[in-house]
């Protein structure tokens, strides 16, 4: 990346946590299991942007706050998983979901005291549709 640009590069990837709510899981016993082997990928994907050259990488967990009962239960220790030994500027990214698709939205944000005990150094919150 370096060899491309002199300017800051943020690169996004999807979260465990999203992840795990979103596929098709005919393989593990539970979502909970799928979330931390995907944490497992993430985990080496960030490690692979930082050494290319990346100064931020942001994750996100958009079904954290669509689904917090089960981002409490295990979502947040996958995305801690995630994140584990990574040493670089990390953001996490939240938010709604697309307007398009989620027509009533809640009031506030459910999710966000959680986040306050992740290691990432940013938090990415997305209030417009």
């Amino acid at each position: 990346m370096r060899a491309r640009t002199d300017r800051p590069v943020k690169i996004t990837v999807p979260g465990p946590f999203t992840m795990s709510q979103q596929a098709q899981n005919d393989h593990y016993p539970d979502a909970e299991a799928a979330a931390m082997d995907y944490a497992a990928a993430v985990n080496a994907e960030i490690r692979d942007l930082f050494a290319a050259g990346a100064d931020i990488v942001q994750i996100d967990e958009p079904y954290m706050q669509a689904r917090p009962e089960a981002a409490r239960a295990y979502g947040l220790a996958a995305l801690n998983a995630a994140l584990d030994g990574v040493t670089g500027t990390t953001a996490v990214h939240i938010c709604f979901g697309y307007a398009a698709i989620i027509h009533e939205r809640p009031e506030a944000y459910s999710f966000l005291p959680e986040l306050a005990g992740c290691p990432v150094r940013q938090v990415s919150i997305e209030t417009a549709q």
